[in-house]
């Protein structure tokens, strides 16, 4: 039951919706739980449920013993994609884990699951399981995430051509590629709260205060917009409109807060993207220097680990960062030996314009050329990798260059999204002790910056070597990126 005044319910392909404090769904007593979409249709069937007036304004209550309710088939509509909602609090000590809590099914083997979301107490996670089929493969995909018991939780799921989903309290947390064409299903399917159709076991205990579910698949807006709605209720935090991914909404706190529209759903997007491309999982440390001052372009969009330090001058502004060419440098407080593998490494930069001189835009070096850095120098870009006197040139231009070391021996610089050139070497074990990776400059003691760069960054990322294919969705993925924020070249 949406809060009065608050957003409203995003109704695309709603099949079912039920709200136990909502007395025109379930008026306290007796065992009929009244879809509001379609009376009469899908009505929910009690099963030895109870009724608490006083939790979350109206709560059904399991208790893990035969405890559940049948919506019955919801129909074929299912079959391409699907989104649901639900509000529960589990117990935080209960038998029989896992327990499930909604299900779509026509038996307990998963090729007969549409989807089923079932929640363990002892760790405090909840698991979304979904089925698809292309013609003779058959795909299960499983999402993961914490969400706590003893309290209410509002977890959503989708699935749709491209993607599955799991939000919890309104941010995506896990995400899955779909490839498959179709759900599983069949006319036998039935929809569950509390039991998975087809099993003797696995009966939930807590308490129920809403479901929906559409024949759609619903976007972050959508579910941001739908969580709105009800949170309140439950004692749970209104989310920000435009942020709709939990690691994005994570950076945008770590930033104070500063963020303007247009880069919340810039970094909300890039996000989504680099999950979707499967790149994410891949990188350490992202720069994408938004936010316009140092305490918001210092932090990391990958975690809350390795949030850097300017030293010396800069100028920040919505368009990127730009060092004062004589001792601005910018400490990632990253060491490459402690944190990859000499054998997989990827270097990105996006570089608003390019200087003719002998500068460095990131490096770090053992005091004999030996190291890891982008140098540019008299018009051309000398990138010396793991490996003494082993450069590239580069024709000297503006973009993004990505840098990258798929394995042990080989090297591909990108440029703009197009291989410029490969070289084979063999990867030194390299040790940098203390030292740590600057941008905009060379670290050559972990002191002042070498090489100092006065050119503007707008983008700068650490990670694990890529594949050719991840390395070209990478530039589009940050190419796209800057588009939005209309800084791209």
């Amino acid at each position: 039951m949406p809060v009065a005044g608050g957003p409203k319910l995003t109704t695309t392909g709603i099949l079912l919706e039920v709200d136990s404090a909502d007395k025109t769904s379930y008026s306290g007593t007796g065992t009929t739980w009244i879809n509001q979409v379609r009376p009469g249709t899908n009505n929910g069937t009690l099963n030895n449920i109870s009724f608490d007036s006083a939790d979350a304004k109206g709560a059904l209550v399991f208790t893990g013993s035969n405890t559940f309710v049948d919506f019955g088939n919801l129909g074929p509509s299912l079959t391409s994609s699907f989104s649901f909602q639900v509000a529960f609090e589990p117990a935080a000590t209960a038998s029989g884990q896992p327990y499930t809590i909604l299900s779509y099914a026509s038996a307990s083997s998963t090729s007969s699951i549409t989807f089923k979301l079932d929640y363990t107490s002892s760790n405090q996670t909840v698991v979304l399981t979904t089925f698809s089929n292309t013609g003779s493969q058959n795909i299960v995909y499983v999402m993961s995430a914490s969400a706590n018991s003893g309290s209410w939780n509002i977890v959503h799921g989708t699935f749709g051509t491209q993607l599955a989903a799991l939000y919890v309290n309104g941010l995506g947390q896990a995400y899955a590629p779909t490839t498959g064409s179709t759900t599983g299903y069949n006319a036998s399917n039935r929809l569950y709260a509390g039991l998975n159709f087809g099993s003797t076991s696995g009966y939930y205990t807590g308490s129920i205060g809403n479901i929906i579910v559409n024949n759609a698949d619903l976007g972050g807006l959508d579910i941001n917009r739908n969580y709105n709605a009800i949170a309140s209720r439950f004692s749970l935090p209104a989310r920000r409109p435009l942020i709709t991914d939990a690691d994005a909404f994570a950076f945008f706190e770590r930033t104070g807060g500063t963020l303007s529209v247009l880069e919340q759903q810039a970094i909300n997007q890039l996000v989504l993207d680099l999950k979707s491309y499967g790149i994410w999982a891949f990188m350490k440390a992202i720069y994408p220097m938004v936010g316009a001052s140092a305490a918001a372009c210092a932090q990391n969009l990958r975690s809350s680990s390795f949030t850097g330090v300017f030293n010396g001058g800069w100028t920040f502004s919505s368009t990127g960062v730009t060092g004062n060419g004589t001792n601005g440098f910018f400490d990632t407080l990253f060491v490459i030996s402690d944190n990859l593998s000499f054998d997989s490494q990827s270097y990105t930069i996006y570089k608003a314009s390019v200087q003719n001189a002998t500068i460095a835009e990131f490096g770090v070096n053992l005091g004999d050329n030996t190291g890891t850095g982008l140098y540019l120098k008299d018009g051309y870009g000398h990138i010396n990798t793991f490996i003494t006197n082993q450069v590239f040139s580069s024709s000297l231009i503006a973009g993004n260059y990505i840098l990258n070391r798929p394995n042990s021996s080989t090297k591909k610089l990108f440029r703009n999204g197009v291989l410029f050139e490969t070289r084979s070497d063999t990867a030194l074990n390299l040790n940098y002790g203390t030292r740590r990776l600057y941008l905009s400059g060379r670290n050559d003691n972990n002191a002042g910056a070498v090489l100092v760069s006065n050119t503007q960054t707008r983008f700068f990322s650490i990670g694990d070597g890529l594949t050719d294919t991840q390395a070209n969705n990478f530039y589009t993925a940050i190419q796209a990126f800057q588009t939005t924020l209309g800084r791209q070249v």
